[in-house]
């Protein structure tokens, strides 16, 4: 009997797959730095306090589940080294549906996260308001950004990590885009920390109305998004 065979593997083919995974890694936290910059230039130190005390609570929240992105490459890797590409499907399927199951229960807890996490941080009141608003919004982002990480892990799990870089790029560069547009361009943002504490809900249909009008002047009308509807 012969030995096994194995392909020698170089040093530039491993950093072929681990350079543009490093990278895409690293776009992990651009969401809030975006946001942060968008919002800093409306000159409420409120707000923008607001913004950057929630953004740091998301990076550390999702990151505790970046689990999903290593299982699903250590699952993927295996079945690439097995020949059994027929698996690729069935594990980013059960990667989508832990995800959505964690996404999902990270929305239903928003309301105790929200008073533990705002707890544990200590913020002035003005800037808790505004973190809060910050947090029930995105908040409901948790299933597509956990499942962002199984796409990754089952990107780079095939060695195909110029491609997971690639969709980082796109992600956060629609991300951008978006912000500015709505932060910038329509004056969509946070409401102010002397407003009543809002749901999502109507501030996403203010956010909807100020976006329909099409035009600088229109948009001016809502210069920052305010409670129209008294808290319960």
């Amino acid at each position: 009997m012969h030995a096994p065979i194995h392909p020698k593997i170089s040093t530039r083919q491993v950093f072929a797959i681990a350079g543009p995974a490093m990278v895409a890694n690293l776009t992990t936290p651009l969401i809030g730095i975006v946001s942060t910059t968008a919002i800093g230039r409306l000159d409420d130190a409120a707000q923008l306090g607001g913004v950057a005390m929630a953004s740091v609570i998301f990076d550390c929240l999702f990151w505790l589940f970046a689990f999903l992105r290593m299982s699903t490459l250590a699952f993927t890797a295996q079945a690439q080294g097995a020949g059994e590409p027929q698996e690729y499907a069935t594990i980013l399927v059960r990667g989508f549906i832990v995800a959505g199951l964690i996404g999902a229960a990270l929305i239903a807890l928003q309301l105790p996260l929200a008073a533990i996490t705002f707890q544990l941080m200590g913020g002035s009141e003005g800037v808790t308001r505004a973190a809060k608003t910050y947090f029930m919004i995105r908040i409901w982002s948790a299933p597509l950004a956990l499942a962002n990480y199984v796409i990754l892990g089952w990107l780079v799990g095939q060695a195909r990590a110029n491609l997971a870089l690639a969709l980082q790029i796109v992600i956060n560069l629609i991300n951008m885009i978006a912000t500015v547009l709505l932060v910038q361009a329509y004056g969509a943002a946070l409401p102010e920390p002397r407003s009543p504490p809002c749901s999502p809900r109507p501030l996403v249909s203010l956010s909807a109305s100020s976006w329909r009008g099409g035009s600088r002047k229109q948009a001016s009308r809502f210069p920052r998004l305010r409670c129209s509807i008294a808290p319960s």
